[in-house]
This record gives structure tokens, sequence and C-alpha cells, in this order.
């Protein structure tokens, strides 16, 4: 994918199945770490059930951690209630885990009221404000920019 694409379902699958995608830096370092501790390490990602092989097989290549004998990566459409926003899926890891950091690239990533407004997106920010940069981490994604479209994390 390019900058200068839309996105597209099918050229999307395709980057997946090609796995050639890179770590951010730091992220393997960090979640390896992390798993060191002894900390469960989950992928929320709104790549489909149907990526899920070859998103599984370049990130052990690349030496993520993969979650030992449970399922770590959580997908959309895996679940029947499981679509783009991710809030079922975090409740889903919540349920048995204290979640101690949610790292994400985008609004959508920490919660579901991403959209709207820009006075409704401001209002949701300004709720969860504690949050960004205790429990909450932005990083910047290399490979799409939809912070850079808009306010907020678009």
């Amino acid at each position: 994918m390019t900058a200068d694409k839309t996105f597209e379902a099918k050229t999307w699958t395709q980057f997946v199945a090609a796995e050639i995608s890179t770590a951010i830096p730091g992220a393997l370092e960090f979640a390896q770490a992390a798993d060191a501790k002894g900390v469960k390490v989950f992928y929320v990602s709104n790549r489909t059930a149907e990526e899920e092989p070859p998103t599984r097989q370049l990130m052990a290549r690349l030496g993520f951690p993969m979650g030992g004998n449970m399922d770590t990566f959580l997908m959309a459409r895996e679940k029947p209630d499981w679509g783009s926003a991710k809030g079922t899926r975090r409740a889903y890891v919540a349920k048995d885990y204290r979640v101690l950091l949610n790292i994400g690239d985008n609004f959508g990533d920490f919660v579901d009221a991403y959209r709207g407004s820009e006075a409704e997106r401001l209002k949701v920010y300004e709720d969860n404000r504690a949050r960004w940069g205790r429990e909450w981490i932005m990083i910047a994604n290399r490979s799409y920019g939809s912070f850079e479209s808009g306010t907020l994390f678009a």
C-alpha cells in the first residue's frame, strides 16, 4: 500500500498475505520485555479472522510473543460481536486480565466513541485525559497515518 492509494480490502488482504510488514521501532523489544516479566501480550487488530494466519506467521518470524497455549490475537470478525470497534475485544481481555497498558496508533484503539464531531471527540478525549501517557500510549505508525488526517487521532 502506498500513500497515494485509498484503502481497499482486496489490496490490503494481499499486503497482509505477503507478510512483508516490519515492526514499529521498539515494539518487538517492548513486547519481549513484557513477556519475559510474565505479562501476557494481546494483539487487538482490525485485521480480519481470515488474515490471522499470515499475521501470526509474520509476528512469530519477527519474534513477537505468541501467547503460548492461549490465543492472544483478537481479530475483527473472529467472533460475531467483534466488529471494527474494539471495545468488545478489550472487554474480553479485561474479563480475565488486569490491563496494564493499551498501545495503539489511532483513537479507536482506546475507546469506541472515536467517531463523531470534533466537539464530541474532544469531549471523549477530555473525559479520558488522565489515561493518556499512563494507561494509554499513542504511537505514530509510519505505515499509515490516520492520526495525521484529523483532529484527535482520526
